[in-house]
């Protein structure tokens, strides 16, 4: 499911925010609201998407996050015969939810 950043304003707090690691430097946001898991996206419905971990982790400065983990999966297990992405290479760090040189 999608979510967009007014509609989570709306729907606060968030449970847990995963900022996603996708590739080299593009970062994707999943929230946990109410039980439900949401791929966060623009108002057009492409996922919101950032070149840093920072210029996302700023997008929800305002909001109120109990959880902040950044989540990594590499592809590279995969490409030498090992499992996929539901195998054991994923990484779940938690990160402060928001210091203070954020706000």
């Amino acid at each position: 499911m999608k979510i967009t950043l007014s509609e989570l304003k709306r729907r606060q707090p968030i449970d847990k925010l995963a900022i996603r690691s996708a590739e080299l430097s593009l970062y994707l946001a999943e929230a946990d609201v109410g039980g439900e898991r949401y791929l966060v996206c623009e108002p057009d419905g492409r996922p919101l998407r950032t070149v840093n971990l920072v210029a996302m982790r700023e997008k929800f400065s305002g909001l109120e996050v109990n959880e902040m983990v950044l989540v990594h999966e590499s592809a590279y297990d995969e490409m030498v015969g090992q499992p996929g992405p539901a195998g054991s290479n994923r990484m779940e760090v938690p990160l402060e939810t928001f210091p203070s040189w954020l706000n």
